[in-house]
């Protein structure tokens, strides 16, 4: 699908992309990205700008009422079907779960006996928060297994 670009001249947005001409499957080559973003690929705010670009095109999304899983794919920006998105959005969610566990580690290692006493509350609560968020996620992936268990449909290994 070709995605409509809108000229220089009349754009009145940040990024000139016709936002409502996505959809699922359509795909930016990355030679228009370039054009777009007016930085070459080897340029090193090529990605940031990429970046920056799929967030707008996410909140005007957002803004029209649309929820479309957008992404950066070999060079490429995709659109991802509803395949696609499954797969993409659980690797995000088991990546920010990852990253939530690293950063609660991190923080139990503060020398908290350099932080002043608001600092060191404040630092208390996001420990504690991050802790509820780890242990109520972890619960929660407990009873979700528990509850979508299939029942096996092959024999169990024979005891001896």
């Amino acid at each position: 699908m070709q995605v409509t670009t809108m000229p220089t001249e009349t754009k009145t947005s940040l990024w000139p992309i016709d936002v409502s001409s996505l959809d699922k499957g359509s795909v930016i080559p990355q030679r228009e990205l370039e054009t777009i973003v007016r930085y070459k690929v080897n340029h090193p705010k090529y990605q940031m700008a990429i970046m920056h670009l799929i967030l707008w095109i996410d909140r005007q999304l957002e803004a029209d009422g649309r929820v479309l899983v957008v992404c950066q794919h070999k060079g490429d920006l995709r659109v991802l079907t509803d395949a696609e998105a499954a797969v993409y959005t659980a690797r995000q969610q088991r990546k920010a779960r990852r990253t939530l566990v690293k950063n609660h580690t991190k923080g139990m290692h503060v020398d908290v006996t350099q932080l002043d006493d608001v600092q060191r509350r404040e630092h208390d609560r996001n420990l504690h928060l991050n802790a509820a968020y780890i242990a109520g996620g972890e619960t929660n992936r407990r009873k979700a297994i528990k509850m979508l268990a299939a029942p096996r449909k092959t024999p169990g290994a024979l005891k001896k």
